[in-house]
């Protein structure tokens, strides 16, 4: 990015400094008409620049990053970059301006901290209790939280997640994670793929949801054979490995297939 602007623009145009306050960086990006972001999908996950571009009133440009349609509306209220032609990418300043008031507009309604502490209350007020006074066994409510944590645990140990899609179920283990978290009705609507698709005994499988899997499928025991046979049958190839009896299926590591490891 530095090379493409030093070549475009002239050294004596081009400058480049660090150790910028937040208020200082808050100010420059207020004061830009665009704010160029080569994150997204090169920095994955979703940088906080997008946030305080769009925040600050300038118009953002960046490389859409998986999810961030969810965020954000693509060329309505950001600008999708494009890396090879980075400056052949900006829209005229008319049409920068109505970008960044889109995005401010966006980014000031729904994007502020005070929203994301709400939101966090609505999870917390949502999760099932423990038992009390209900007629519903403590061991089974037991067992489930003993597989959420178990699924939250081996999930975790691949850097390479940001985005999980799961059963509503497994949306409220995944609450307190820093994925962007989907169920799988939501993925199959907006069409998208995720970095991982999780598996639990609450799921209902089919070779859709499993296509909706970028890398990984990560499986109860109860549903691992059926997972393997479905993969299988759609041509996918993968290694299967297993962590605290969760069926791991990685479609791009080569190897042998694991089964039943301690």
């Amino acid at each position: 990015m530095a090379k493409v602007f030093t070549d475009r623009c002239g050294q004596d145009r081009v400058r480049f400094t660090g150790g910028l306050s937040p208020d200082e960086m808050f100010a420059i990006y207020a004061d830009s008409r665009s704010v160029i972001d080569e994150g997204g999908s090169l920095h994955r996950p979703i940088t906080m620049r997008v946030f305080e571009a769009t925040g600050s009133g300038a118009a953002l440009n960046t490389d859409p990053a998986p999810g961030i349609e969810l965020l954000y509306e693509p060329d309505t209220e950001f600008i999708s970059l494009d890396p090879s032609s980075v400056l052949e990418s900006l829209p005229a300043t008319d049409v920068m301006a109505l970008t960044a008031q889109a995005g401010n507009a966006r980014a000031l309604g729904i994007h502020t901290y005070d929203h994301r502490v709400d939101e966090l209350f609505t999870i917390l007020q949502n999760l099932v209790p423990l038992s009390r006074g209900t007629n519903e066994e403590p061991g089974d409510e037991l067992g489930g939280q003993r597989e959420g944590a178990d699924f939250l645990t081996v999930v975790e140990g691949y850097a390479e997640i940001d985005s999980v899609a799961c059963s509503d179920q497994g949306s409220v283990w995944f609450a307190s994670s820093s994925y962007l978290v989907l169920s799988h009705r939501e993925v199959a609507e907006r069409h998208m793929t995720v970095d991982a698709v999780v598996i639990d005994d609450d799921s209902v499988v089919t070779t859709d949801q499993l296509g909706r899997a970028h890398r990984f499928v990560f499986s109860s025991g109860n549903h691992a054979s059926t997972v393997a046979t479905m993969l299988t049958n759609a041509g996918q190839t993968f290694v299967e490995s297993n962590e605290a009896d969760i069926h791991i299926f990685d479609f791009e590591t080569s190897g042998y297939i694991v089964r039943d490891t301690p």
